[in-house]
């Protein structure tokens, strides 16, 4: 039988527990009775054996998380879902949990212990280091059966190196041809294109041919070399004639200045004796 009964208590108050159909009666008062004997000085993982049953808990700070399951269940797989359920408590209440009345977390945590408990008890994939183990038995096995094929065959290490080397010979030769025939095709491209190109220009050449009177398209160069005259140019207007300048009157002279009249000279001795 796998785990069928699992509960968390602080101390002896069951806060959520769940019990499969076909678990034993007494189960809940047995259970009951190693969370009230429980010694912390023996460490945080135990187990007690009560006929083909065992029991397993696992301690926290303030919690106490613990199993029943048959005798024949791997203690590593017991103890797994203990911690399993411990994490998923912690996650789902915190501190709350720690504080809850008896029972008070069995409606919403219940479900959480029936999933787990089927987990744990039925699918493979719950055993972590078996599945692994059995990973590694596979892998060996499937070494194993290509080894013998290869020994069958009576091929040898030699053999197979030797194989190897022919491989890697024969790529670079298929590399070597593939980059060839990338060239050849390369060069085919282009000579098609040059090959059309020259088809586009005869069939041009033969189509003036016809248009133009022959191969030497005289009609189509004779008509394009006639010297077309160019049309005379209008005569320029005359400019309008240019009015003669009036004439500029001449200067006239400027008065000549007047001579002033000269002084008479001073009497003489003479005068003067005459006069007296």
């Amino acid at each position: 039988m796998p785990i069928f009964y699992s509960l968390v208590a602080r101390d002896t108050t069951v806060l959520a527990e769940h019990a499969e159909s076909g678990a034993p009666a007494d189960v809940a008062r047995t259970a009951g009775d190693i969370l009230a004997g429980v010694d912390v000085s023996r460490g945080n993982l135990q187990s007690y054996s009560k006929g083909e049953f065992m029991y397993h808990y696992s301690r926290t700070e303030a919690l106490t998380f613990l199993c029943a399951a048959s005798a024949d269940m791997d203690r590593r797989l017991a103890f797994g879902f203990l911690s399993d359920i411990a994490k998923r408590w912690g996650q789902e209440f915190g501190r709350e949990g720690d504080r809850a009345a008896p029972y008070g977390m069995n409606d919403r945590f219940r479900g959480v212990l029936r999933q787990r408990m089927d987990y744990f008890s039925y699918d493979p994939n719950a055993d972590s280091i078996k599945r692994v183990k059995s990973q590694v038995d596979e892998v060996r096995g499937i070494m194993v059966q290509n080894i013998d094929k290869v020994l069958d065959r009576g091929q040898k290490i030699e053999v197979l190196v030797d194989k190897t080397e022919r491989l890697d010979t024969t790529s670079f030769k298929y590399k070597k041809s593939a980059v060839q025939l990338k060239r050849k095709m390369w060069w085919q491209d282009k000579k098609w294109c040059c090959i059309l190109i020259l088809l586009c220009f005869v069939i041009v050449y033969v189509i003036l041919a016809f248009a133009c009177g022959g191969p030497a398209l005289n009609k189509c160069v004779h008509h394009s070399s006639k010297v077309v005259p160019a049309p005379a140019p209008a005569p320029a207007p005359s400019p309008p004639p240019t009015p003669a300048p009036a004439p500029t009157p001449a200067p006239t002279p400027a008065p000549a200045p007047v001579p002033a009249p000269a002084s008479p000279p001073p009497p003489t001795a003479n005068a003067t004796a005459v006069l007296a």
